[in-house]
């Protein structure tokens, strides 16, 4: 599995070293939606704690906070956290992708609408388009 991820790595950076130091799947938003439906917000939460270690690998910051932890201050906050956190990665993900926008407010705003599923979404998009494993 690990050689299979460094070909598959290599061949999408031209033969240089990989870019990634773990494999990042693509995952099926309407599945997540569906399965995050399913289980009651059990799969979001997993969702959320992937989610965020896959943007962190990359847009390269990998001392940022893992999900595991997201998800326990998330909990100990009653969720002020969790709204920090989008707002985070809405952020991170416009620096990296060059753009100047409002990412990160969108997020929020989503967030405190009750429609953080839909922020989860566009992050996943965006992740998406780097992942490594089918």
């Amino acid at each position: 599995m690990e050689d299979n991820f460094q070909n598959q790595n290599n061949n999408q950076n031209g033969g240089g070293y990989a870019q990634y130091t773990r494999p990042i799947s693509r995952r099926e938003i309407g599945l997540c939606i569906l399965f995050t439906l399913i289980t009651c917000g059990i799969y979001g939460i997993y969702w959320m704690i992937v989610l965020n270690d896959d943007v962190n690998e990359v847009v390269g910051d990998r001392t940022a906070t893992s999900g595991g932890m997201v998800f326990l201050f998330s909990l100990l906050t009653c969720g002020i956290y969790g709204i920090y956190w989008v707002y985070c990665m809405g952020e991170k993900l416009d620096r990296y992708n060059g753009k100047d926008g409002n990412s990160g407010l969108l997020f929020v705003l989503l967030t405190i609408f009750g429609l953080s599923i839909v922020a989860y979404c566009i992050m996943q998009e965006q992740v998406n388009q780097h992942a490594t494993v089918a």
